[in-house]
């Protein structure tokens, strides 16, 4: 096909916008990158190519491309806001008119200006080359009302739907202010507590003033008469909490109360004192003198959310004060000591903002808030969390004799299973595979649990004796040699529950081992507050059931250890198949330990006799107060495989 239209939009070296007086369309041509560096907004061209699906609608794939003249552009017609989510235009040259309220640098191809522009309350996005001439000449005109053409693209998902718009602005030249209204010198200044109040014009600039009570970035919080605003600014601002300023700019409109964007900042006193906060009073109903003012009450503690690499950049405190749960988020370069633990209460100062009511918007009701702090500071203990107390050691000495009690019983269900199991097994003799397979787990599990049992009825008949003959009794020992105890019934539980699966089936009988893993890592992941991650790399394989069962328990032994003793932020679990090998690496960034003196430990002597088993290489890695590495190595895994 051969068409021929003017452009209104080089598009980032690879594509060019189209319109030929009524409609607009996308020419795709990134084979004609020298080309399209000569093709300036105006000039007209001669397309041959032919029609493609396109991403939302149908495109031109450009073959050859030549120039024959040069316009100027045509006028645009106005855009609606109706036709936000219209579904039968796309790159139209269109006009547009509102108020630029941001601008930020961003990296899509190529370097560009991303805008924000209101209009009638609603938002549109709009985009530009950058340079640093551009932004000199954005910076004068934010804030202000202008009109200017713009090629309208669409945003749209996976299933070609319409989602929103996006204007493509050739220069910053193209945008011609509407009004430059300014406040004349002399005029009033309007208290805040009399903004948006009946016949007041919010599309005028005014000035305010106040006393600064936090600044955040680009954003100021004002302490006016009667009430407090929270005000944007175009840059950072060099101003002190205390500080009273002077500001110019518009009103910008919000649920509960007016926010401000300010185009310029005047500080008309300094000071070295810091505002009072008000003590806030947590009635049935949230009264909004509270939206944005500096407050402070006391609260209790429920937990504590801390950045990680992805999903926070703020460290946040849960916490209940009367009926009402909030948050206190931090900045993202403060953090709370450790002291500050879960079930502790704290004095808290900063700025409440309210949240309306979501089912109430009939009136201004506020039924939750949160409480955005300034620094470290404003974070004081006044009652420490219980630590340490004769219940919980009343507690856990009961919990030891009441696990020592199950696992007895544990025991004497799972030996009746195991021999109920194995007069199946036998019965069924021409299934060798099945048969060789129960009988291994049923040999493992007569030398694992045998082990552990006896030897935590010789810590406990250890412990019997001391109270017997030793007076007075060492508590330190006692204590050490019941939890010695405690934890050998417990990998006894944990290997009986893990036999039992495998004589039902067994997990890897459904799945593969790297399925498997991630089951375990999600499981971990609900039960504790580390976060646990899997992954896996090269081309999977499978292996002999007893190579991935071992595997997987040893993983799991690790992975359990580290967040049972290690308290750490993250444990990550790699594994990685190779042609000829395969590595397992589980790594924690957790407290450590002295691997010299921890090798007689009932999980790590576990480890090792499953990594026998299996005669491949188990190396384990730690000091304390660096985390740990744990990696098994199968160097020659084909005796393995499964073929």
């Amino acid at each position: 096909m051969n068409i021929e239209a003017q452009v209104t939009r080089n598009h980032m070296g690879n594509g060019l916008f189209l319109f030929d007086g009524r409609e607009g369309i996308y020419v795709n041509a990134p084979q004609h990158k020298k080309t399209l560096q000569k093709i300036v907004p105006g000039q007209i061209v001669r397309i041959q190519g032919y029609s493609t699906p396109g991403g939302f609608a149908p495109s031109i794939y450009a073959e050859t491309i030549e120039i024959t003249g040069r316009k100027p552009l045509p006028n645009a017609r106005p855009f609606s806001s109706k036709e936000l989510y219209s579904t039968v235009i796309d790159c139209d040259w269109v006009s547009v008119s509102g108020r630029l309220i941001s601008m930020k640098r961003t990296i899509v191809v190529t370097e560009n200006i991303v805008i924000e522009l209101e209009q009638d309350n609603l938002r549109y996005a709009l985009q530009m080359p950058y340079s640093p001439e551009t932004e000199e000449k954005l910076s004068d005109k934010m804030l202000q009302q202008v009109s200017f053409n713009a090629v309208v693209g669409t945003l749209y998902n996976e299933n070609r739907q319409v989602a929103g718009r996006v204007f493509f602005v050739n220069s910053a030249d193209d945008f011609i202010l509407s009004d430059q209204l300014k406040p004349e010198k002399g005029t009033a200044i309007i208290p805040i507590h009399e903004l948006m109040r009946i016949g007041f014009n919010n599309n005028n600039p005014v000035r305010i003033h106040g006393t600064v009570t936090s600044v955040l970035g680009r954003t100021l919080t004002l302490r006016g008469e009667q009430a407090s605003l929270q005000a944007s600014l175009l840059s950072d601002p060099d101003v002190r909490v205390g500080d009273r300023v002077l500001l110019e700019g518009y009103v910008w409109p919000k649920p509960i109360g007016p926010a401000f964007r300010a185009r310029t900042l005047e500080v008309e006193q300094t000071s070295t004192d810091s505002p009072q906060p008000k003590t806030m009073k947590l009635e049935q109903e949230l009264s909004d003198k509270y939206n944005a003012e500096l407050v402070s009450l006391h609260a209790r503690l429920l937990d504590i959310k801390r950045p990680s690499d992805q999903n926070m950049q703020q460290t946040t405190l849960l916490c209940r004060s009367g009926n009402y749960r909030f948050e206190a988020i931090l900045p993202a370069r403060y953090t709370v000591g450790s002291a500050v633990k879960p079930g502790a209460t704290l004095m808290l100062t900063g700025i409440c903002l309210l949240k309306q009511h979501p089912e109430e918007q009939w009136r201004v009701l506020a039924d939750h808030f949160s409480l955005q702090l300034r620094n470290a500071d404003d974070v004081i203990i006044l009652k420490k969390a219980p630590w340490w107390t004769t219940q919980k050691l009343v507690a856990l000495s009961l919990s030891v004799f009441v696990l020592a009690g199950f696992c007895l019983l544990w025991v004497s269900l799972l030996r009746r299973t195991v021999s109920r199991q194995t007069r199946i097994i036998s019965q069924q003799i021409q299934k060798a595979a099945v048969m060789d397979e129960r009988q291994r787990i049923a040999r493992e599990l007569h030398d694992n649990l045998d082990q552990g049992l006896v030897g935590a009825a010789l810590q406990m008949r250890s412990g019997q004796r001391m109270l017997e003959t030793t007076d007075p009794v060492d508590t330190e020992v006692l204590r050490q040699t019941l939890e010695l105890a405690q934890h050998m019934l417990e990998h006894c539980s944990a290997e009986s529950r893990s036999a039992i699966h495998d004589l039902r089936g067994g997990i890897l009988e459904t799945m593969t081992l790297s399925e498997a893993l991630m089951d375990m890592t999600l499981a971990l992941n609900e039960e504790s507050e580390a976060a646990v991650r899997f992954s896996a790399e090269g081309l999977p394989f499978r292996l002999k059931a007893e190579a991935e069962r071992n595997l997987l328990l040893i993983a799991r032994e690790a992975a359990t250890n580290a967040l049972r003793h290690g308290a750490p932020k993250q444990v990550q679990i790699l594994l990685s198949f190779k042609p000829d090998e395969l590595r397992l690496w589980i790594q924690d960034d957790g407290c450590g330990f002295d691997v010299t003196q921890n090798t007689n430990r009932f999980g790590i002597q576990g480890m090792h006799e499953r990594a026998a088993r299996l005669r491949a290489k188990l190396t384990i890695r730690s000091t304390p107060g660096t985390g740990t590495s744990i990696e098994i190595s199968l160097p020659s895994s084909k005796q393995w495989n499964l073929s």
